[in-house]
């Protein structure tokens, strides 16, 4: 959160191979992970000249997102066309809770339940903002949820 008011301090611009920054948010996580018995599957790649901290990040977030909310949930990670997308097959957030989710402290239902504070999201967005990367979020109550990290200019890793 701190970093969000002075980016310039803290953004390195590189040409970054998506993913070799899944597998590090995905191993940073691993023990929570592991513990909220999720299991993990990633596939794909491209490199996109980006921040690779911030992309780690967001990534590193909505894994912790998935721990917290998803318990036993199976979760695909896709890299391909320039998009990161995160699913998972969890309950899913309340259609009328899915345009909040990344306003500041917004916490929904089952960020009360939680005790969640409301800033994952946020900071996920306001770092999308950023650097120019469109968040998607598709949701079904029941039936899981998709983060889509969407990069304007991205080259597939084959070149």
């Amino acid at each position: 959160y701190a970093r969000l008011k002075n980016p310039e301090k803290d953004t390195v611009i590189s040409k970054v191979a998506v993913a070799d920054v899944i597998a590090e948010a995905v191993k940073s996580q691993r023990e929570l992970l592991v513990a909220a018995k999720i299991g993990v599957e990633a596939c794909g790649d491209f490199y996109v000249c980006t921040d690779g901290k911030s992309v780690w990040f967001m990534i590193k977030q909505l894994l912790v997102n998935c721990a917290k909310y998803c318990r036993g949930a199976h979760v695909v990670i896709t890299a391909e066309n320039g998009v990161i997308s995160v699913s998972d097959d969890g309950d899913g957030i309340a259609a009328h809770e899915l345009p909040r989710i990344t306003e500041r402290g917004f916490t929904g239902e089952n960020g009360r339940r939680a005790g969640s504070t409301g800033m994952g999201l946020y900071i996920v967005s306001e770092m999308c903002k950023r650097l120019g990367i469109d968040l998607v979020v598709t949701s079904e109550k029941g039936k899981g949820t998709t983060f889509s990290l969407k990069f304007g200019t991205a080259v597939p890793a084959s070149e």
